[in-house]
């Protein structure tokens, strides 16, 4: 398990949307791809849960 995360970079998307949530960046577009990406993290870490 702790080894699938390394694999797909779990830390790396862990951190990032913590970042994102505590210091939102200020442009729109900006925060429309995080938003999305947000999304993504949600979805590995639901998936990531399952196994």
């Amino acid at each position: 398990m702790t080894r699938f995360l390394e694999d797909i970079g779990f830390e790396r998307y862990r951190n990032t949307a913590a970042k994102n949530f505590y210091w939102p960046p200020i442009r729109e577009h900006r925060n429309r791809t995080l938003r999305t990406e947000q999304e993504h993290i949600w979805g590995i870490t639901f998936v990531a849960s399952k196994l």
